[in-house]
């Protein structure tokens, strides 16, 4: 039984699933630090274990953004995962892909849409700031 894959060859599915990933750089997140020490007494019939979690935000509260041609390698990321459900409704999978493609693809469309809405509302207000001071 053959598998029926709807992308081209393995190359574009790799080059899909980089695109996907520049969503990441959309949002900063913060680093979490986990350490565990174990201490033993002297009669070794007691053992202690503690464990410290550390969560670092990150310096700016600010995206680090897409320069315009990873956010055209984004957008273009997610016109083909779209395709390739075409692909599969075309075969009678009604548009099914492997989950983790899909749901890549739907963070990664959440991300853009979020950071777009975001520039956006940043826009606007640098715009009024502007207006109000002309008056």
């Amino acid at each position: 039984i053959t598998k029926q894959i709807p992308w081209y060859d393995i190359n574009e599915l790799l080059e899909t699933g980089r695109g996907l990933l520049l969503a990441l750089q959309l949002f900063p997140s913060g680093t979490t630090t986990t350490s565990t020490t174990t201490t033993t007494n002297n009669n070794n019939d007691a053992t202690t274990t503690t464990t410290t979690t550390s969560t670092t935000t990150p310096s700016s509260p600010l995206p680090t953004g897409l320069t315009s041609g990873e956010r055209d390698r984004l957008r273009d990321a997610l016109r083909r995962v779209a395709l390739w459900k075409g692909r599969s409704s075309d075969r009678g999978t009604v548009g099914r892909l492997p989950h983790a493609i899909d749901i890549t693809a739907g963070l990664a469309e959440i991300l853009l849409l979020d950071a777009e809405q975001q520039q956006q509302q940043r826009r606007r207000q640098q715009q009024q700031q502007c207006s109000s001071s002309v008056s």
